[in-house]
This record gives C-alpha cells, structure tokens and sequence, in this order.
C-alpha cells in the first residue's frame, strides 16, 4: 500500500532536527538571559504559560527515534484511494523537514498530506505522541474520518478527545501508548494493530485546540512527548489569544520537540497575518498551490 523512499542519513538529520539522539537525554538547561532575550515567545503571557506547567511538566527522556524505521520514510502509492499528486508529495516532504505551512484550497487533499506525515512520525517516534485539532468538534470528527479514507487507522489506534470526557478520562488516553508496536510495519503491505488495537497503542489524538489547551496546562497532557502537531484552519494562530497560539506556547514551556505542520485554504487576510501565523508557530517554510491540481508553487 505503500512505497518506501530513502533519506540519506535520516537518523542523524532527525537527531538534528529535534536536537536530541537516539538515547535520552537529560531535562534541557534553563536558557541564559541572552538566549531568553532572543526567543521567540517574548510576549506577557508566556510567564503565565510557563508558571501553568512548571509543576507537571514531565522530566521522562524525550521519545526515543527507531533508527531503523527512520532511515526512510513512506507515502501512499497511487491506488490507495488517491490518485498521485506530486505536489502532495512534494508538500509530504517538506513538512517531514521542518515546520510549515501549507496552504491549499479546499478539495486539494491538505488531510492527506497530514496523514503521511502523521504516519511518518508514529513510525519514526515509538513513543511520541501525534495531535490533530481542528477548530470545532464537527471538523474533528470529520479530519478523522478523512485520516481513515487516507489510509492512516483512526479506530483503536487512535482517540477522540473532547471535553466531555472526564479529565481522568482523558489523562489515562494520554498516558497510553509507551513503547506501542501499533504502529510498526509489517512487511511492505500491511500494519500492526487495527480495529480492535489494545488502548496501549493509541499515540493519535484528534481534538479541538481548546481541549490540548487544557489538558496541557492542567497536566492531564505530557507536552514532552508530543512528536507531531498538525492544526487545521491554522489562520487562526494569527490571533494571540486563539487557543492555537497557546498550544504552541505551552508545548514551548512543557520542552516538547515536536514537529508543527499547519493547514489552510486561506494563510490569512493579509500578509501582517500571515507573518503572525509563522511567528506564533515556528514556521520554517510555506507550500502554496493555488492553481490546479496538476501545478505546484
């Protein structure tokens, strides 16, 4: 169902990336006043974010990289009930490489990408943990259907969180998955796990924005081992006071290394926006096709 292409030096380019090796490392050193000076999030209510989770934040090794699932990574073949588009493909690979923004109209397969990427970073991070939020809970539930029609398992393996469910509830879904052989590969064609996949395997999580929000500054959430974020409609990080700005905050003072890729039709209203959205986020690189399905920019 899939095909597999090389990376040159995979395992090193992710020790990189997330500036981690393969063994755990030690909790991060507090920054010194230069480097504070100098990050990012320098804004009031960062103090608030951080004192938030500066009493759960978990001091466990950051998820380990299986060096042997990291030395490729996989995306669906045509057939796999989707026609090969190359710029997807081209979309799939940057946003394995850094953090960013793709922007698409609708109808041109922005969950697909994120179902590659989503499934590249299970197999990579036996650990990690892999988030997906949307705004509203309609379109949660509806991005998980189209994981599942891409491919990517969304029954047993994966949890729909809301905020609903008990916070007991919800810490014991988010303290699942350590160590989880769900995810691993069978061969060429096929996954373990499925339907009916022990609660042990599930490592995804679809959600709106607000329910990470909590869980993560009440402690029901371990930020550190958050490997994958994928927001929808993510135009609306633009606004400091969405609740997508306070996730990306939050994981910053939990010391996550995760990967953030972010999706919309519309990037924002005008470009001081969409300079907000890749500020907020960590934005190393924007994907736009605008045209057709057949070009690529």
């Amino acid at each position: 169902f899939f095909f597999s292409e090389p990376v040159a030096a995979m395992v090193r380019g992710l020790d990189a990336l997330f500036g981690r090796s393969a063994e755990p490392r030690p909790p991060p050193r507090a920054p010194s006043p230069h480097e504070a000076q100098a990050a990012v999030y320098t804004s009031a209510p960062a103090a608030s974010a951080a004192s938030a989770v500066s009493a759960s934040t978990s001091t466990a090794p950051l998820p380990r990289i299986d060096a042997a699932e990291a030395q490729y990574w996989e995306y669906p073949e045509a057939g796999t009930g989707s026609e090969f588009r190359s710029y997807q493909h081209v979309m799939t690979r940057e946003a394995l490489a850094a953090n960013t923004l793709v922007s698409l109209p609708t109808g041109f397969g922005k969950t697909f990408v994120a179902a590659a990427v989503m499934r590249n970073f299970l197999r990579w991070f036996p650990d990690g943990l892999v988030v997906f939020m949307a705004p509203t809970r309609p379109l949660v539930h509806q991005q998980r259907d189209a994981c599942a029609k891409a491919d990517l398992p969304a029954d047993g393996e994966a949890a729909l969180l809301t905020g609903d469910l008990p916070p007991s509830e919800r810490r014991a879904l988010w303290s699942t998955g350590h160590g989880s052989e769900g995810w691993r590969r069978e061969g060429r064609h096929g996954w373990a796990g499925g339907a009916d996949a022990p609660a042990a395997a599930r490592r995804l999580f679809f959600c709106t924005p607000q329910t990470f929000e909590n869980d993560l500054r009440l402690g029901v959430a371990d930020g550190r081992r958050v490997v994958c974020v994928v927001m929808d409609e993510a135009h609306h990080a633009a606004s400091a006071g969405y609740a997508y700005a306070k996730v990306a905050e939050l994981l910053r003072c939990a010391g996550a290394s995760c990967r953030i890729l972010a999706l919309s039709a519309t990037a924002g209203a005008d470009l001081g926006a969409v300079q907000r959205v890749v500020r907020t986020l960590r934005i190393c690189r924007c994907v736009v096709n605008s045209l057709s399905v057949h070009s690529e920019s």
